[in-house]
């Protein structure tokens, strides 16, 4: 008997990804590490579901199968991360395929598993199915699934997406410099950088202060960056020890009193690099405290990549019903985070079935995470099963960036990792509930 192999494709409506497996498209998982949570037999190992091969006669074909384990579970490592447009998955043929029910495909940075669902496997009557993931982006694909022991098997799975290449380059040369004085004209803050290294003060490439207390030089990045390092070049001619002491901040604030990413302890070596390790923020600067000095830079470099940002407040929100005209859904985005219900400043809905809230970006965005404060008063225990989606369909059915499973704390963050989408929905299934959400932040890169 021949077996028909359906292959359904789907299709994202994403502004830049596609669940079409473009001809020549590269299959990621053939070159990444598989494991499982256990082997039935040696010859049903994880390597076996990524080898290429379609077959899917689990007795003759070269099928991955785990034991009877809760939680079942297969995954690759990619070695590197990816921005994941599609995986695909050739379930068992010769019998069984309703083991695959349920099962959740996740993607990220995490190899413990619970990285953000890409999909649910809810109908197997298809060999192969589709999944689009919208540009999840990660390392690690995952088939988990939950809750009830199962035996998992895979005759292949399929990873489709491009490389993240996240390059820190020297971002200094777009910013916008300042100091707390001029010595002279010629010595303007720009000229720390202008991409000049020269570390002679008389050949103009420098900038320097008067005697000022304190002296500062501050650097507008023009938007957030997570910065990974700080290079100085200090004045070479004289005068390097005046940089004794000096703190590099980074952080939001224009008055140079940010988070201390360093501080020039030794300025024997002309150049000095300092470690922020993804410190987040608009400005850099250079202060020497309490005490007058001129400050002198002959550079200063930033490396780092542009930061998510919160993009929440420039959207428009919507949900399934208003318990009370003060407890509107905009209230959730207006920048107000106290949790207390009565203050005025949280949504809620009424006993819905299903409880949303979607929030409308305007235009879509890589969202790397979003951000709930849970109302505190009373009810936080409402919020358990939470669905947070992201994609460009405004009917709330988007691919999960994540499931709110833990209320102990008041505010509850979900890595999305890049999910591309012009639609956030935080969405209680299955059961009549009340959505109480006193702040949504929504960050991302613009």
């Amino acid at each position: 008997m021949k077996c028909i192999v359906v292959l359904l494709v789907c299709i994202s409506i994403g502004w830049v990804h596609s669940c079409n497996v473009l001809p020549g498209a590269i299959n990621l998982a053939k070159s990444g590490d598989a494991k499982q949570s256990s082997t039935y037999a040696p010859r049903y190992s994880a390597q076996a579901a990524a080898d290429g091969n379609r077959a899917t006669n689990l007795l003759t074909a070269p099928c991955a199968s785990t034991a009877y384990d809760n939680p079942a579970w297969w995954q690759v490592d990619l070695k590197k991360t990816y921005s994941v447009d599609t995986v695909v998955i050739v379930n068992r043929g010769d019998c069984c395929r309703e083991r695959l029910r349920g099962a959740e495909i996740r993607v990220g940075n995490s190899p413990d598993n619970n990285n953000p669902v890409c999909g649910i496997i809810n109908d197997f009557s298809n060999l192969i199915t589709t999944l689009c993931c919208d540009g999840k982006e990660g390392r690690y694909v995952s088939v988990v699934i939950p809750g009830r022991n199962e035996y998992l098997n895979l005759c292949e799975l399929e990873v489709y997406g491009q490389e993240v290449k996240a390059v820190a380059g020297n971002v200094a040369l777009l910013g916008v410099a300042t100091q707390s004085s001029n010595y002279r004209s010629e010595y303007g803050a720009s000229n720390a950088n202008d991409g000049n290294k020269n570390a002679n003060m008389m050949k103009g490439s420098c900038s320097l202060t008067g005697s000022d207390n304190p002296a500062w030089w501050q650097l507008d990045l023009k938007k957030p960056y997570s910065v990974e390092k700080v290079v100085i070049v200090n004045r070479g001619d004289c005068c390097w020890e005046r940089l004794q002491g000096a703190e590099v901040r980074v952080g939001s604030s224009t008055n140079n009193k940010n988070p201390v990413c360093g501080t020039v302890t030794d300025t024997s070596q002309g150049t000095i690099t300092l470690s922020c390790n993804g410190m987040e923020g608009r400005y850099v600067s250079v202060v020497i405290p309490r005490r007058a000095e001129t400050l002198q830079l002959c550079e200063v470099e930033v490396y780092g990549v542009e930061a998510a940002v919160n993009v929440a407040g420039s959207g428009e929100a919507t949900q399934s019903s208003t318990y009370g005209p003060m407890y509107n859904a905009a209230t959730a985005i207006d920048g107000n985070t106290n949790s207390n219900m009565m203050a005025g400043s949280c949504s809620h809905t009424g006993n819905d079935n299903p409880a949303w809230w979607q929030l409308d970006l305007k235009k879509p965005y890589r969202v790397e995470k979003v951000l709930i404060v849970n109302r505190g008063d009373c009810c936080g225990e409402r919020l358990l099963g939470a669905e947070v989606r992201v994609g460009s369909s405004s009917s709330r059915d988007n691919p999960v960036c994540g499931v709110v499973t833990d209320v102990s704390k008041p505010t509850i963050t979900l890595s999305c990792n890049g999910m591309g989408g012009r639609y956030v929905s935080v969405v209680i299934p299955g059961r009549p509930e009340t959505l109480q959400l006193c702040e949504v932040e929504v960050y991302a890169k613009i």
